[in-house]
């Protein structure tokens, strides 16, 4: 899930899509795929249970992917500043996305909570990075 935000930020919010864009998104919609297959298969708790649960929070993580495009909008500046969001502060943000969902996913019932609200942390961190070394994260709604 960490990489639609990526890729929407990535691609400037253009509704347009360039070929390498999509070789991008389908590359991380398989892997998404592959791992969701690992996990139900690794899981002690029954299969139906484990998709369920992935299920809800996955759609509660589109919720939050959302909360963290407003994060990116509410750290932007339409200024003249020349903020942006570092690369490093992604990397950082996938870490703290992989490593905190990761952690949720290992309990059915605490996926729930754990998934959406990492993704909401690692929004942060980046927006936080964002902010505190170039002044903005560049976004606006203009």
């Amino acid at each position: 899930m960490f990489f639609l935000p990526v890729y929407f930020y990535s691609s400037e919010l253009h509704v347009t899509v360039e070929p390498g864009h999509a070789a991008v998104f389908a590359g991380g919609l398989l892997l998404a795929l592959l791992a969701l297959a690992l996990h139900v298969r690794l899981s002690d708790a029954a299969s139906g249970l484990v998709l369920a649960t992935v299920a809800v929070a996955a759609a509660l993580a589109i919720l939050a992917a959302f909360g963290v495009l407003l994060l990116v909008l509410v750290g932007g500046g339409c200024g003249d500043d020349e903020g942006h969001i570092p690369k490093l502060a992604w990397v950082g943000g996938g870490a703290i996305y992989l490593a905190a969902a990761s952690w949720g996913l290992q309990r059915p019932g605490r996926s729930l909570w754990a998934v959406p609200v990492s993704l909401l942390a690692a929004g942060a961190f980046v927006v936080g990075v964002a902010v505190v070394f170039t002044g903005s994260t560049g976004a606006c709604l203009e």
